[in-house]
């Protein structure tokens, strides 16, 4: 044995393929989104863009639920694009009008999902924050506007479950909600600072699943940092996980949450979804085709989900070169 395994203990409450999910938070989301996804799983990641502190992204949650207007100090014009402080710049507009209402339907679609009866996968990247001098106001994202309009704040566990206790009151009642802390350091906050960083978020996760029954902590943190714990797992820049970490958690993360047939459907949807993305350099031959007729046969046996775009795009191939 030479490393430290971490076992998932499967969770009370199991996730299927009916179900929504609604995932929010750092860049680790997106990752996680992207594999349900592709899972067919109907998951809304990052539908706000990336958020790293766990308060922007209770107010972003709180705001899609009661449509509070947005301070107009809060939105900024830099480089002749509009931003707000609220949102990552990705959500951005050439005229203010176009930002309010691109803001708008990403809030009604967070609304939506959270309507759907999800589970809520929130990823806490950074305890650090930063907030406008001239109110005091907390913001998601900086924009790259100046340094000297913002002061920058370490949060507390306090904080956030205070934040969190607020968000609880108005969620849809028993929403089933999964806290995790990303494996991403934040080497900007120096490695020393990181640390104090995380330790904080994983307090506080602690602290919320302690009170609240729905609450509960997925360690994709220490499934990088304690299980896999090798720099072969990470990217070359050896702060975000590579893609064979990724998978190994999200291995890990249907351990804990999926029910046994969707376990099961995921190990031969795998298979299915590598014939899928295969392209034949020759694709008229006929063992191509012989291929393509198999894999069309698999996908129409398929009942747990929708597959009809997937078994139309096999069709369109057999039937452009074969003409039937």
């Amino acid at each position: 044995m030479f490393r430290t395994e971490l076992i998932a203990n499967p969770y009370s409450q199991s996730i299927n393929l009916q179900n929504t999910l609604l995932l929010m938070g750092s860049c680790f989301s997106d990752n996680i989104g992207k594999l349900l996804q592709i899972n067919k799983f109907n998951a809304l990641a990052n539908p706000l863009g990336v958020v790293y502190n766990p308060l922007s992204i209770f107010y972003l949650l709180e705001n899609s639920l009661q449509k509070k207007e947005f301070a107009a100090n809060t939105f900024v014009q830099h480089q002749e694009v509009w931003y707000n402080y609220h949102f990552h710049s990705e959500i951005s507009a050439l005229k203010k009008e176009d930002l309010e209402n691109k803001m708008s339907e990403k809030l009604t679609q967070v609304a939506q999902g959270l309507g759907a009866n999800p589970f809520v996968v929130l990823t806490f990247g950074t305890a650090f924050a930063y907030r406008l001098r001239e109110n005091g106001e907390l913001v998601a994202n900086c924009h790259k506007m100046p340094s000297q309009l913002f002061e920058k704040e370490l949060l507390s566990a306090e904080q956030i479950v205070s934040a969190f206790e607020k968000l609880h009151e108005i969620l849809p009642q028993n929403t089933p909600i999964i806290l995790t802390v990303s494996p991403v350091r934040h080497l900007k906050e120096t490695l020393s600072l990181n640390s104090v960083s995380k330790a904080v978020l994983r307090i506080a996760c602690h602290q919320l699943t302690q009170k609240f029954e729905n609450v509960s902590y997925f360690p994709a943190f220490e499934y990088v940092l304690d299980d896999l714990r090798d720099y072969r797992f990470y990217e070359a820049d050896m702060l975000h996980p590579n893609a064979q970490a990724i998978d190994y958690v999200f291995s890990k993360f249907a351990e804990t949450y999926f029910d046994a047939p969707t376990q099961t459907f995921l190990r031969k949807w795998e298979k299915i979804y590598k014939s899928l993305q295969h392209h034949a350099f020759y694709p008229e031959t006929g063992t191509h085709q012989l291929f393509l007729k198999n894999l069309l046969q698999q996908l129409m046996a398929i009942q747990e989900i929708e597959v009809s775009s997937e078994i139309e795009f096999v069709k369109q191939q057999i039937k452009d070169n074969f003409g039937n």
